[in-house]
């Protein structure tokens, strides 16, 4: 939700392309169960080049990849004092991806069904919890376990965009919205 990851792994072929690298190649090697995240891809270019240059490949300059919008929103949220948690599926190169943008405390699980496990956590630990997400079975989850919850589809396809919740989020500035602070 915070970046644009098709223009993300977009860039990433590039880069790879300017190290010599088939991005195709090295994605079916790190491919596991049909699936190619980015610390799979990660591990398998440092084999490649070493672990210092895939840091600066992956993770330089991220930034560039979250939209103007939702930068103003992250700013918005910043100076309203808003704690803002980031709960999401992957390994330990996540918190890498999101650095620098303003995120409190970020938690990384192994499948979606944990998120709501922290999110009940949570919520008896903060007063106002709201939860966003990609995902119309998480956020369903999250709804039945008594959290405020709401599908993000601005950056779904078409297909997906179709399927979501009929409150679902079109817009990042729509984020303000639902937690009052608009």
């Amino acid at each position: 939700m915070l970046f644009d990851t098709n223009a993300y792994k977009a860039e990433l072929k590039d880069r790879m392309g300017l190290m010599g690298l088939d991005y195709d190649k090295v994605a079916n090697k790190a491919k596991i169960q049909d699936r190619t995240d980015i610390g799979h891809l990660f591990e398998a270019t440092s084999k490649l080049i070493g672990k210092e240059k895939a840091e600066t490949m992956f993770f330089d300059k991220m930034a560039r990849f979250c939209s103007i919008e939702m930068q103003k929103l992250i700013n918005k949220l910043d100076q309203s004092k808003v704690k803002l948690l980031i709960v999401t599926v992957g390994d330990r190169h996540q918190t890498k991806k999101i650095k620098g943008f303003g995120i409190d405390l970020i938690f990384v699980v192994q499948e979606d069904k944990e998120k709501t496990i922290i999110m009940s956590k949570l919520l008896n630990s903060f007063s106002n919890v709201f939860f966003f997400d990609d995902k119309k079975h998480v956020v369903q989850a999250m709804r039945k376990a008594g959290i405020q919850a709401f599908q993000a589809s601005w950056f779904l396809d078409p297909a997906h965009q179709a399927d979501s919740l009929k409150d679902s989020i079109n817009k990042p500035v729509e984020l303000l919205r639902v937690c009052g602070l608009d």
